[in-house]
């Protein structure tokens, strides 16, 4: 990627906290999706398939593409809540935990003061996993750290509950950007960059010209 970054055309980029080559690294993965290299073709339930096709009169060919399009969504959900703990833990004094960190969470500061969990959704924890993060989550709390668990969508009141913070995506965003619009600009960020570059290596190659 060129060193001459800032002297390309890059108004369709809102969030100068995180930096761009920084972003462009972690929308790889969102890119691999649409491209269909991320999309594992999987056996459907028989029963499932002639079922939905007898109840909304589908040919076999609508369901495989509505089988397909369900199956790309779920890989989208799954990604952008990666993204988001990605975004969140490429802070300013923040850091991005490998997977076998010692604490199991996500993301914490790098002097070790602050640790938190990132769910995309409420639902994308069932009562198992919840009672499994807060378990990781209280043990930090129990090291003095101030522990977190954020909710990046949804309406989420934010509460404390035996020392653990429950937190909306848009007020840790707010917290870490030091300004309210942060995740309207991320948004936003994505959306233009996903309509002006609709592959990955145009999105690179136009960095690379100066």
């Amino acid at each position: 990627m060129s060193k001459n970054i800032s002297k390309i055309d890059i108004s369709w980029y809102k969030i100068p906290e995180i930096k761009i080559k920084v972003f462009i690294t972690l929308i790889k993965p969102l890119y691999d999706i649409i491209e269909g290299k991320k999309i594992q073709k999987s056996e459907p339930d028989i029963f499932a398939q002639e079922l939905w096709m007898a109840l909304y009169n589908m040919t076999n060919e609508e369901w495989e593409k509505e089988h397909k399009k369900i199956q790309i969504e779920r890989v989208w959900t799954m990604a952008l809540g990666i993204f988001h703990q990605n975004i969140m833990g490429s802070f300013d004094n923040w850091e991005n935990y490998k997977k076998g960190h010692k604490s199991g969470c996500d993301i914490g500061k790098i002097d070790g003061s602050c640790i938190a969990e990132i769910k995309n959704n409420i639902n994308t924890m069932n009562s198992s996993s919840k009672e499994s993060v807060l378990k990781k989550l209280k043990k930090q709390k129990e090291l003095n750290k101030r522990t977190l668990l954020v909710i990046v969508n949804g309406d989420i009141k934010n509460y404390v509950k035996d020392g653990i913070e429950f937190i909306s995506g848009r007020m840790f965003y707010n917290e870490l950007s030091g300004r309210s619009n942060f995740m309207d600009d991320l948004l936003l960020t994505l959306t233009e960059c996903f309509i002006h570059y609709k592959t990955y290596n145009a999105l690179t190659d136009s960095l690379k010209k100066t």
